[in-house]
């Protein structure tokens, strides 16, 4: 497979698609160190354990709805504060996610509509003040991407109709964007994207639920261009075996923002995400999981998402995290660190089509960069056509299930093709620094 990469040729920044949910304080460990070793600097807090769960969530910090909101001593905030401050102080962007997350109990105790919108808005500028103005003896951190729900296209989350939420999140928006212009006010991560147009059963959906989930996005994305809602950031998750879901789910969203007149005035940050297998997760299953999230991270680069947080970053997460329970790094925290060294080029330069299993993308800032690709099917010898790269070293690093981002080779690169083989379920990062 021949495949064009030119570094004359700039697309945009490479995105902060290696942040996490939640961390680096953990309930037991203090994950910083590793966080700077992955290149971590944007996280979201949402279902935040580290605190015995007393933390983050707006029933958490405001206990009392009925009660004064303007009053401080009906806030507890301290244990919202050590999280905060544990990824600030690492130089970690933050994003807060504003609603309650996973709740099992039914009915729910805490996943519950705001019986007042307005007192809830008031609630969320005291959070903000806070943090960002020193409210209630707080700090000037400078948190400015505040995230309206979680997922709640999803009964469990948002226990009413789609329509409400609509409803609700235009309500408290304006509310919120205008405490403080300098916020970045955005939409709950929504769980499933649509296939647009789609007739047939899918992985996801029946027909009649595809229609259904297309014409709420239509009406929520319609009322926001037309009232003119505070829409800093367009949020969405996924969790998929392979990076072919996530283009077309990509495709899907730049069509709606397209659409609306959007694409390009609004970021697009995936809040939530995850490569999952399904079955026990055997070496082999977690390395196919960790090339194809490799893949997925490329495709949402390509798509210009500029934001990326990982579910999940906590110890105690063993639905294909980070760490094995004992503090084993699983391959995952491999994959973050090859795209660590996507970023190091600042800016993703020009590559041509892969496939659907072959991924690409490049980087370069003058004087080093990279290039990643990965293969979710079978082996292809490749050739890369480089076009505008100046005297190189080139490193090679392998994620296999024999190799954890192993160094496998080092060469120097003068003018031409650059040619090796890619195996199946495999990740190669060719690490470039030119030589002076």
């Amino acid at each position: 497979m021949k495949i064009k990469v030119d570094f004359s040729k700039s697309i945009r920044p490479i995105g902060k698609l290696n942040g996490m949910n939640n961390g680096p304080i953990n309930t037991y460990t203090d994950r910083t160190p590793e966080f700077l070793d992955m290149g971590v600097d944007f996280v979201r807090f949402h279902e935040t354990h580290a605190c015995n769960t007393k933390c983050i969530e707006i029933p958490f910090v405001f206990r009392d709805f009925d009660a004064d909101e303007n009053d401080p001593d009906n806030y507890y905030f301290e244990e919202t504060d050590a999280v905060i401050l544990g990824a600030v102080n690492a130089g970690i962007e933050v994003m807060y996610r504003l609603g309650m997350g996973t709740e099992t109990p039914t009915p729910k105790i805490f996943v519950t509509i705001p019986k007042d919108w307005a007192k809830w808005a008031r609630i969320v500028t005291h959070i903000m003040d806070h943090y960002n103005a020193g409210w209630a003896n707080g700090y000037k951190l400078n948190v400015r991407y505040w995230e309206i729900w979680n997922e709640a296209d999803l009964y469990e989350y948002w226990p009413g109709t789609r329509e409400s939420y609509i409803d609700f999140y235009c309500t408290v928006a304006p509310l919120l964007k205008a405490h403080d212009p300098e916020n970045r006010i955005g939409t709950c991560g929504f769980a499933l994207i649509c296939d647009l147009g789609r007739n047939k059963t899918d992985v996801e959906f029946e027909p009649k639920e595809n229609s259904e989930r297309e014409a709420f996005f239509r009406t929520f994305l319609r009322r926001v261009r037309d009232e003119r809602i505070s829409m800093d950031f367009f949020a969405w998750h996924f969790y998929t075996k392979a990076s072919a879901y996530v283009e077309v789910r990509m495709r899907v969203i730049d069509t709606l923002l397209s659409d609306y007149g959007l694409l390009g005035k609004t970021e697009v940050i995936n809040t939530e995400w995850n490569q999952v297998g399904g079955g026990d997760l055997n070496q082999t299953v977690l390395f196919h999981n960790a090339v194809g999230a490799l893949g997925s991270m490329i495709v949402m680069q390509h798509h210009g998402v500029t934001k990326a947080a990982y579910y999940d970053a906590e110890d105690r997460s063993g639905y294909c995290g980070l760490y094995k329970f004992d503090g084993t790094k699983l391959p995952h925290y491999f994959v973050m660190k090859a795209f660590k060294m996507l970023r190091e080029g600042k800016t993703q330069v020009e590559s041509g089509d892969a496939s659907n299993n072959i991924r690409i993308c490049a980087s370069w800032n003058g004087k080093n960069g990279a290039i990643i690709l990965t293969n979710e099917g079978q082996a292809e010898q490749i050739r890369l056509d480089v076009k505008n790269l100046p005297v190189c070293t080139v490193r090679y690093w392998t994620l296999d299930e024999g190799h954890l981002l192993t160094k496998t080779q080092e060469e120097t690169y003068r003018n031409g093709e650059i040619r090796f083989p890619l195996l199946g379920n495999t990740a190669v990062i060719l690490q470039l620094d030119e030589i002076s």
